[in-house]
């Protein structure tokens, strides 16, 4: 998964998904906010999976503290929480300050509602680098019917991510603004003893004690879409820094010492061929319920029917090698450039399969790309998916926007023709170039789409003309199919 919400893949029609996200917005006060770059999230988080219910205090520290310049004009600090949390304190240093809250239309949390807390400031006093939030409430499944059900905390246990998803812990964002990278230092989860905590990061610390369990973790650089929490009755298996965490039978069992050999090999071959960088100290993969499919960082969770199937399912590889290469291939792009769709679905949809070629075979990638290329022509004919539901109207790539990646990710266009694209440039005469042209593309400390056509043009003998076709058109000629002796 990705860190782009999912929550425009419900169970509707492609038109009303996009109505509803065009009707969802912030209700905005008129009061300036201090700007706020959060630095560091201190938690220590308690969850009682039986009464559906949490409590936390949470130190948030400020990298740009409000209220350190004078001719600043701000007079309020705003974060948001889910809405079925309520805040019971806030401190600044060891002051007590007065704040409101109220419910507001939000839709990077997945009941598309948040609690908004509102911190009037002092612009005479010092600057605020420092603010701890107590607050307790309850996570339900989402009444929307749709695949961020999986969202919630119940009797499975805890099932939550963060900003853009489910909104466990302050965030000083609104809804589609950039996140930018955070530090957690120290986060306490605090369970029952039956189940297993799975934050982001490193595990440092692990016990049990009066019939809890205390889990704590240590995660540095986290974009808050990666802050994922999971906590289940999970049994576990280790080997050479990979952590399994699998539900207790005998089919998770048999697929568990094979998913860590699998794991070991992607997580080798995708710090060699695209960013040594992301080459972790722990990854922790976890069997997760219908819809759990996620990438979080170095942590990865896949549904029980695909962990279950692992050994007989090429397809059940493929999942997991998709999820998991999310992190190697996504480079910082802003939301308002052209490239940004593709680069934050289309890359992690394709390059895991140049991998997979590797350990599976060219002939599994072929079969594959031939079955993405049917059925990319058989949707531009029918204007259908498989299922015969209408998709939504084919666009260039680089006409996709960010509020609608859901209605094209794993459907059309960011799940065919990105791939093909992809694929068109691994199939060029320079197909040496490749994996040298893919190193240089994720090293780039951030990307746009005039700095990703001169990459591509630095590699592969690719015409201008060719290159825009693939990436501001919905043509697809003749010379661009991967029929047997057509090579470009």
């Amino acid at each position: 998964m990705t860190r782009f919400p999912r929550l425009a893949r419900c169970y509707c029609d492609w038109e009303l998904a996009a109505f509803i996200g065009c009707l969802l917005c912030v209700v905005s006060t008129g009061v300036e906010a201090a700007t706020t770059n959060v630095r560091a999230y201190r938690i220590d988080a308690t969850f009682q999976p039986s009464a559906q219910s949490m409590n936390a205090e949470v130190q948030v520290e400020f990298a740009d503290p409000p209220g350190r310049d004078p001719t600043d004009r701000a007079r309020e600090l705003v974060f948001y929480l889910h809405d079925g949390l309520e805040v019971l304190s806030i401190k600044v240093g060891n002051r007590s300050v007065d704040f409101r809250q109220n419910k507001v239309p939000y839709d990077y949390n997945y009941t598309t509602k948040a609690t908004r807390v509102v911190v009037p400031l002092d612009v005479s006093a010092a600057p605020v680098h420092d603010m701890t939030v107590s607050y307790a409430g309850t996570f339900s499944a989402s009444d929307a019917r749709s695949p961020s059900d999986y969202m919630r905390i119940d009797a499975d246990g805890v099932l939550l991510r963060s900003y853009g998803y489910s909104l466990w812990f302050p965030v000083f964002l609104e809804a589609g603004k950039e996140s930018e990278p955070v530090t957690f230092p120290e986060v306490t989860i605090r369970v029952p003893e039956a189940f297993t905590p799975v934050f982001v990061g490193n595990r440092v610390a692990d016990e049990r004690t009066d019939g809890q369990r205390v889990s704590r973790w240590r995660a540095d650089g986290v974009d808050l879409f990666a802050a994922q929490l999971t906590a289940r009755r999970f049994v576990i298996t280790s080997g050479g820094g990979i952590h399994l965490y699998h539900e207790d039978n005998e089919a998770s069992r048999k697929s568990a010492n094979s998913i860590v050999d699998y794991v070991k090999r992607l997580h080798e071959l995708y710090a060699a061929h695209y960013n040594p960088a992301r080459r972790f100290e722990q990854v922790h993969v976890m069997e997760m319920p219908r819809y759990g499919d996620i990438s979080s960082g170095n942590v990865v969770g896949i549904s029980g029917d695909v962990w279950r199937q692992f050994e007989t399912n090429q397809w059940a590889k493929r999942a997991l090698a998709h999820e998991f290469v999310h992190p190697f291939v996504q480079v910082p792009t802003k939301r308002s450039d052209p490239l940004f769709a593709l680069m934050i679905e289309g890359f992690p949809s394709y390059f895991h399969l140049p991998i997979l070629a590797e350990l599976e075979g060219e002939d599994f990638y072929d079969e594959f790309l031939n079955r993405i290329e049917n059925s990319y022509l058989e949707k531009r004919k029918s204007g259908k998916d498989g299922r015969g539901n209408p998709l939504p109207p084919e666009k260039p790539l680089y006409d996709i926007k960010p509020d609608e990646v859901g209605l094209y990710k794993d459907v059309f266009v960011l799940g065919d023709r990105a791939l093909l694209f992809f694929d068109f440039l691994r199939r060029q005469p320079e197909k040496a170039n490749f994996s040298r042209f893919t190193r240089e593309l994720f090293a780039q400390a951030n990307l746009d789409h005039a700095a990703f056509e001169a990459l591509i043009r630095g590699h592969f003998a690719l015409s201008a003309e060719d290159l825009s076709v693939w990436l501001r058109s919905n043509e697809y000629p003749d010379r661009f199919h991967r029929k047997p002796g057509n090579r470009p």
